[in-house]
């Protein structure tokens, strides 16, 4: 397997990770009576499950795309595509619901900060057009 693909299959799983993490924080929610909708248990499940099929089909896709065609520039847009998904699908899982107050929090934001520079640097590696084996 190619470093491109191992690279990929990161940004997935730090993504996914986050993503799944996110579920389970603590979550403050507005002291009224009855509670606003969001802050319902199971609040969080719904964008995560939705954001993991996301996330999993702009994998798959990248993976078919590199296999089929050899151009850079479909490598480029590829990666930038799964990379933001990897990126906002935790945070729209984490803030579904109330305001997470949990020491995930941190954890969250420390793969979606590794998610962001494993695609930039996978980007320039592209760019600048150095030979990695898919």
């Amino acid at each position: 397997m190619g470093t491109f693909v191992l690279r990929l299959t990161a940004i997935a799983a730090c993504g996914l990770a986050a993503t799944w993490l996110a579920t389970g924080a603590e979550q403050i929610c507005p002291a009224i009576y009855p509670a606003p909708e969001s802050c319902r248990a199971g609040a969080r499940i719904a964008p995560a499950t939705v954001g993991t099929f996301v996330i999993t089909a702009l994998f798959a896709l990248t993976i078919v795309l590199v296999a089929l065609r050899n151009e850079r520039a479909i490598r480029v847009v590829a990666v930038t595509l799964l990379g933001l998904s990897c990126t906002v699908v935790p945070l729209w899982t984490l803030f579904a619901s109330g305001f997470a107050a949990d020491e995930r929090v941190l954890l969250i934001a420390l793969l979606i900060l590794l998610v962001v520079t494993m695609t930039v640097v996978t980007r320039r590696a592209l760019r600048k057009g150095l030979r990695e084996r898919v």
